[in-house]
């Protein structure tokens, strides 16, 4: 289980989510399609008593969510 490792352990983790995602979005870049919200590796509650899941999803949901619907929004502004 996620949440029976270490705080170093999870760093790795959310470190090699981070460059998942943005390899995806260098490459669907290069393909001029939309950007998603990825799909998150682990379960919201995975990180807890660390982060409480809540905040895990809250944050994933909302806040990752918004930074992805704006870089949509920028990225057809400069194709016009």
């Amino acid at each position: 289980l996620l949440c029976a490792i270490d705080s170093r352990e999870q760093l790795r983790i959310m470190q090699r989510f981070a460059l998942r995602t943005a390899r995806a979005a260098t490459s669907r870049a290069a393909a001029r399609t939309k950007f998603t919200l990825p799909a998150l590796g682990y379960d919201y509650g995975a990180l807890e008593p660390v982060i409480s899941g809540q905040i895990m999803e809250l944050h994933h949901s909302k806040h990752h969510n918004t930074y992805v619907t704006n870089l949509n929004v920028a990225t057809e502004k400069l194709a016009e």
